[in-house]
């Protein structure tokens, strides 16, 4: 099981209150579906050392084109 999940809910749902076809006995007290808070940061410090150098300033003035296109 991935980090924060299943996570609990902030209060118990009842499913068939919504219009699903759960029982209306069946309520609901963990989201096991979507990704937790904490799974959110598990990617986001995943991606990061990938991610860094892509957003890095370019550097300035850009360097000439090697095909010679590049004016002069």
């Amino acid at each position: 099981m991935s980090r924060g999940s299943p996570q609990p809910l902030a209060r118990p749902v009842r499913p068939a209150d919504a219009g699903t076809d759960e029982p209306a006995d069946v309520i609901w007290t963990h989201n096991a579906y979507y990704p937790s808070p904490e799974m959110h940061e598990d990617a986001a410090r995943a991606l990061l050392g990938v991610c860094r150098p892509l957003a890095a300033p370019a550097p300035w003035p850009p360097a000439a084109e090697p095909d010679g296109l590049g004016g002069g």
